[in-house]
């Protein structure tokens, strides 16, 4: 028998946990498309303490239409729901990509993320995949790899 999926809303905060077992705290601001199985979600390196489940934009590294799997089938625990912040902060032509289907959105593994997350706080190498830039490309405008972040040359 199917385990039935958990379900998701917008404004949703869940726990991202990385292999190291730390909780990092995320958050669903918008749907993707169903065909795609994707959630438009904003990550952050604030750990999840007891009770706290307040994020907002500041704390964000990156926004990302991601890979819902893990949303649900409650891998990622939802601990709360707090009011989303606008998507056009990070999609100014997210209307326009709703009404063409999301056409040429990229959509991440939540895998990948899981990685990214770990690779920001030294858990894996920043500079792993096979493109050794490719979580720069996933920080949002403006941020900096973190300084927790290792890189394979490093001692």
């Amino acid at each position: 028998m199917a385990r039935r999926a958990i379900e998701w809303n917008v404004g949703d905060v869940f726990l991202v946990e990385t292999e190291g077992g730390r909780r990092f705290l995320a958050q669903v601001i918008g749907k993707g498309l169903d065909t795609m199985k994707s959630a438009l979600c904003a990550y952050t390196l604030v750990e999840y303490a007891e009770g706290r489940i307040e994020i907002g934009p500041a704390d964000f590294i990156t926004v990302q239409f991601t890979t819902r799997d893990l949303l649900e089938r409650g891998k990622w625990n939802i601990v709360g729901n707090q009011p989303a912040p606008t998507i056009s902060s990070y999609f100014e032509n997210y209307e326009d990509l709703m009404r063409s289907g999301f056409f040429g959105v990229t959509v991440r593994g939540s895998g990948v993320i899981r990685k990214f997350l770990e690779a920001c706080i030294g858990e894996r190498y920043w500079d792993s995949f096979a493109d050794p830039e490719y979580f720069e490309m996933l920080l949002l405008p403006g941020l900096e790899r973190p300084p927790t972040a290792k890189l394979h040359d490093q001692s």
